[in-house]
């Protein structure tokens, strides 16, 4: 089942993180505009977003349930492309938004770190017993996604901003 996801998420993982070195706190968190996020909101997005989609993995294995609904074709074209649309979608309510300011460079260093060190956790349980159960993805036009595919959509979600870390390298390296 692991196909290769705990070693593509700790390049993932491990790249953020030497990104961050990059980056003095303040650059974190100067954002381009009024309503945009800055650096640090992307990193911590990130963090929150791949906790919870590790849990949400963890729960799918301890569970039958929804295991018969069959996966839709946006999140179909997602897992077959690797790609996630650059269609702005609207954060669902659970989710801070925008999210916080770091507080410093180290808590999100120890964030990543601890992601790495679940996600691996989670591919090791992976591997015992899995239940094949399926729980919805925040965005309904995705539907339905057991634990496989919330590792896979978990690597896929961070490469997915990469652009937008070019963003705002971009902008970034204007106010130097």
């Amino acid at each position: 089942m692991a196909n290769n996801y705990e070693a593509r998420f700790k390049v993932c993982i491990n790249d953020w993180d030497n990104y961050l070195s990059d980056y003095t706190l303040e650059e974190l968190k100067q954002s381009p505009e009024q309503g945009t996020w800055s650096m640090g909101q992307l990193y911590m997005h990130l963090i929150e977003s791949s906790d919870r989609m590790i849990k949400r993995a963890e729960n799918c294995l301890n569970s039958n349930e929804n295991s018969a609904v069959a996966i839709n074709s946006s999140a179909e074209k997602i897992f077959n492309t690797g790609i996630i649309s650059e269609q702005k979608i609207k954060a669902p309510t659970h989710v801070t938004n925008p999210p916080e300011q770091p507080v410093n460079k180290e808590f999100i260093s120890d964030a990543l770190k601890k992601l790495s060190h679940d996600f691996s956790a989670l591919v090791a349980k992976s591997k015992q017993f899995n239940k094949g159960g399926k729980l919805p993805h925040p965005n309904p036009n995705l539907g339905m996604f057991n634990a496989e595919q919330w590792m896979d959509f978990s690597i896929l979600h961070f490469n997915h901003h990469l652009k937008q870390k070019n963003q705002l390298d971009v902008f970034l390296s204007k106010k130097k």
